[in-house]
């Protein structure tokens, strides 16, 4: 009678198990269909340190990867993707040729397929840079130089219009020449738009606003990590942004973000976010509104700038920098 018994409550057990087995399955397949559904546009500000990585998914599950910050966060971005359930990136953009914004590149072409790649086409020597071009090469990626006036169309009413940079390029910068040459992308979604910005400087501000080029934003990527060398108040009444993100690093030696900057953008904006004090920051949009969520609460005063250590004008971090080829 005990045996019979023992065996009975066996096989409850057992069909218990294995229907929250199915029902967990059935869960994790629905969860799925919602988010394949679900009709809002997720742009991820991802943590790298000191240095630009944005991923942006479209409702149809498109991803696209602007920058890869710098080579000792390489394989945390690697990991960031995956856990986006990124199985292929359908277009990779390097700004401009500086590591800390290619730096984890190449890991990222080891990791997860690629359709096309958009370059800024600026001549650079770097052992980071020539290995990136020889790795698009070696898994013979569709390669584009980006010129202003392209658009890519990420999903149906999601469009990436690139502003910059235009030739000739922009030869004398306060900053840096390469900086000021960055790939600029208006990110559009109905009414919603992002300015993506690079590392771009105040000349490639100048050319903008001389240009007459529609800079209106919702959101601003502000350049070159909150550097006194860009973001002039007439650039930011031109886009008149609601929000504004900085990605930079908590242990920056340039003082990224200057509080001259912080200031500016204080007298325009309603918002801002920093990666360096609240993690990554993750911006989910429908094309009529928006809501933003950060990876933390900021630690410290988000109005507060840093004090530099060096100046951030024409070259990156000592321990960024590799040696030209030879």
């Amino acid at each position: 009678m005990m045996n019979r018994l023992t065996r009975v409550c066996w096989v409850v057990a057992l069909l218990i198990i294995c229907g929250a087995v199915s029902q967990c399955r059935k869960l994790h397949d629905t969860s799925e269909t919602q988010e394949s559904s679900s009709n809002h546009l997720v742009i991820r500000a991802i943590d790298v340190g000191q240095g630009d990585s944005f991923l942006l998914t479209s409702p149809a599950r498109k991803h696209v990867l602007i920058d890869a910050g710098p080579p000792d966060m390489s394989q945390s971005l690697v990991n960031t993707l995956v856990a986006a359930g990124v199985r292929q990136l359908d277009l990779v953009v390097a700004t401009h040729p500086h590591a800390d914004h290619i730096g984890g590149m190449a890991r990222v072409l080891d990791a997860i397929p690629v359709k096309l790649f958009l370059d800024s086409g600026q001549p650079y020597s770097t052992k980071t840079y020539t290995n990136m071009l020889k790795k698009i090469q070696q898994k013979n990626i569709r390669f584009l130089t980006a010129e202003a006036g392209q658009e890519f169309e990420l999903d149906a009413g999601i469009k990436l219009h690139v502003l910059a940079p235009r030739k000739p390029f922009i030869t004398e910068s306060q900053g840096s020449v390469h900086n000021a040459n960055s790939i600029v992308i208006r990110l559009t979604y109905g009414s919603f738009a992002m300015l993506l910005t690079g590392d771009s400087e105040q000349e490639t501000e100048r050319r903008l606003l001389a240009e007459r080029t529609d800079l209106s934003a919702t959101v601003l990527k502000v350049a070159h990590h909150g550097s006194k060398y860009s973001t002039t108040l007439a650039f930011l009444r031109a886009v008149q942004p609601e929000v504004a993100i900085i990605s930079c690093g908590a242990d920056n030696e340039y003082g990224h973000p200057a509080q001259r900057t912080l200031d500016r953008l204080r007298s325009v904006v309603r918002t801002l976010h920093r990666t360096d004090l609240e993690g990554t920051i993750t911006i989910y949009t429908d094309g009529a509104s928006y809501h933003i969520e950060t990876e933390r609460t900021a630690y410290s005063d988000l109005w507060a700038g840093r004090s530099p250590q060096r100046d951030d004008g024409s070259n990156q971090p000592a321990r960024m920098m590799d040696a030209p080829m030879r």
